[in-house]
């Protein structure tokens, strides 16, 4: 489904002034996830400083905005990841990348991969005790380095809205065969027409007018 983000950004605040989905149980609570950064947010948002800035793609800048209890199941992305707290707070559940087996691991995309284990929580089975887990809470102005292959899990907590950035950077490419052999679409021949490496702001003020106005939920 699609929206403007100002209709998106109405509907998820009525909602929560309401007391969430509690209150609107012939609707689902729609979680504004992974959605580009459009074009007039990016003079407020800076890369981050430890990678050099050619590493981060406009299309690997990504917005997540949702009420309390949203969020996405437990999975681990191929590049690595500051995801950054612009308001809100959100629950992070972290699991180091050499128990995808023990994770029932699932092959999405190149780049996303599931677990069975977030599939058998959703069912109300317990988290299995042989596999240890981080869990902390992300607040306002705070930033997380989530490496490539870590598995995760997110959920919006409290009272207000949760909205983060996410800055998915392609340094880690030359070193993916570790974590998944055989990537050879990953040659830099290999791109995708504007998918290429290069800086996400000079992608972002290409763009064609009226391009990204529009939000997914």
């Amino acid at each position: 489904m699609e929206t403007t983000l100002a209709e998106f950004l109405a509907d998820t605040r009525h909602r929560t002034a309401q007391g969430g989905q509690e209150d609107h149980t012939d609707t689902p609570v729609w979680y504004g996830a992974n959605n580009w950064v459009v074009p007039w947010l990016v003079p407020h948002l800076s890369t981050p400083p430890w990678y050099p800035a050619h590493v981060f793609r406009a299309t690997d800048t990504r917005l997540w905005i949702g009420p309390p209890g949203s969020g996405v199941q437990r999975h681990r992305d191929i590049q690595d990841n500051f995801s950054q707290q612009l308001f809100g707070s959100k629950h992070w559940t972290l699991v180091p990348p050499h128990y995808a087996a023990q994770l029932g691991t699932t092959e999405v995309t190149p780049f996303l991969h599931t677990t069975a284990v977030g599939e058998a929580l959703q069912r109300g089975e317990p988290w299995p005790q042989a596999i240890p887990r981080l869990r902390f809470e992300l607040g306002p102005d705070e930033m997380l380095f989530v490496p490539a292959g870590w598995f995760h899990a997110t959920e919006a907590r409290g009272t207000e809205i949760s909205g983060s950035v996410n800055f998915f950077a392609s340094a880690c490419f030359g070193s993916l065969g570790v974590l998944v052999p055989k990537l050879p679409h990953l040659c830099e021949d290999a791109w995708v027409c504007g998918l290429e490496p290069g800086t996400w702001q000079d992608a972002q003020l290409k763009a064609e007018p009226g391009q990204w106005t529009h939000w997914s939920r």
